[in-house]
């Protein structure tokens, strides 16, 4: 995906809201799965994960999933 900015491969989405180094452990895990999946670093993944929390207006994953439902985004 070389010369292709991250704003046209993925949304710019963002994290739970701590640093990685700061959650529980099987939660870096899945941050770390998702960013080697993706080619990210799991600073990125979290970052996007933070911005889309923020962007929908809740402070944790599950409520995310649940507001972007709602919105039609998923």
């Amino acid at each position: 995906m070389r010369g292709t900015s991250d704003t046209q491969r993925r949304p710019s989405f963002g994290s739970p809201g701590q640093p990685a180094s700061e959650q529980p452990r099987g939660r870096v895990d899945r941050v770390a799965e998702i960013a080697h999946a993706f080619g990210l670093t799991v600073e990125t993944v979290t970052s996007y994960l933070r911005s889309a929390m923020r962007k929908l207006g809740v402070r944790n994953r599950t409520r995310a999933v649940l507001a972007a439902r709602a919105a039609g985004l998923l």
